[in-house]
């Protein structure tokens, strides 16, 4: 039997979903070629982007002839639902997912396969890319801030996550949880009064116009500083979970 071919799809639309939004696929041929497609899709949701990039990746391969291929994905609503696990409930998915459906039916044999999020990091790279010429710059956040001491409780994640940096997996960030304390229920000034002006400063600057207008959002960030995370790490680890939420709900539609 012919090797396999495999094809790495991802999605994404920044900095809001719907928002910017771009899909690529990376497929490596039984040759060792590898060949990375891109699609630039204008205002798109992350569901939508994530099937443009499988569709593009398969198109591409079977311009190539490709015979048999794996489509590996860290999406679980395309893969789950080109597999037949998920129903497309989502009206506005149906064309795409009819589409990506058709043209695997051109291979001579496909399997699909969800991946983690740290194993799609090419696909992930290259809808990056596309999304970074189309974005407007932002600012960092230094990493030189003052920072607190770990709350209780929350020493050996945070004191991991502060090595690793943006290095941290995904998985890392997601499995980082606060349960309810004393931070949770500070608001309004109480919360603002703790935070001090350096951070808050920085913290203005490096967020999205969206996110600047998201009071809950700033807040939680703010949280995090307090429990320990450095500012850095809690708005990274707000835009994770923001991510998480619009998954699941664009899932449940």
């Amino acid at each position: 039997m012919e090797d396999w071919t495999c094809i790495y799809f991802d999605g994404a639309a920044e900095p809001s979903n719907p928002g910017p939004a771009a899909g690529a696929a990376v497929i490596d041929l039984p040759s060792g070629q590898t060949i990375i497609v891109t699609v630039d899709l204008g205002v798109q949701t992350n569901n939508v982007a994530e099937y443009s990039g499988a569709i593009a990746g398969l198109k591409k391969a079977h311009e190539l002839g490709c015979k048999q291929i794996k489509l590996f994905g860290d999406s679980q609503l395309v893969i789950y639902q080109l597999s037949g696990r998920y129903q497309v409930k989502n009206a506005g998915l149906r064309p795409l997912y009819y589409q990506a459906h058709n043209l695997l039916r051109k291979f001579d044999h496909y399997k699909l396969n969800w991946i983690p999020r740290a194993k799609n990091s090419r696909a992930d790279a290259a809808a990056g890319e596309i999304l970074k010429a189309k974005l407007p710059p932002t600012l960092e956040i230094p990493d030189d801030l003052p920072y607190l001491k770990p709350r209780v409780g929350l020493e050996a994640e945070i004191k991991e996550l502060r090595q690793k940096g943006n290095k941290a997996s995904f998985k890392q960030w997601l499995n980082l949880k606060s349960g309810r304390d004393k931070f949770s229920l500070l608001k309004g000034e109480a919360l603002l009064s703790q935070i001090p002006d350096i951070v808050k400063d920085a913290v203005n600057e490096a967020l999205r116009p969206e996110e600047l207008e998201d009071e809950k959002f700033v807040a939680t960030i703010y949280r995090w500083y307090l429990r320990g995370l450095p500012a850095k790490l809690a708005l990274k680890k707000c835009r994770v979970d923001a991510e998480v939420s619009a998954n699941v709900s664009g899932a449940r539609k």
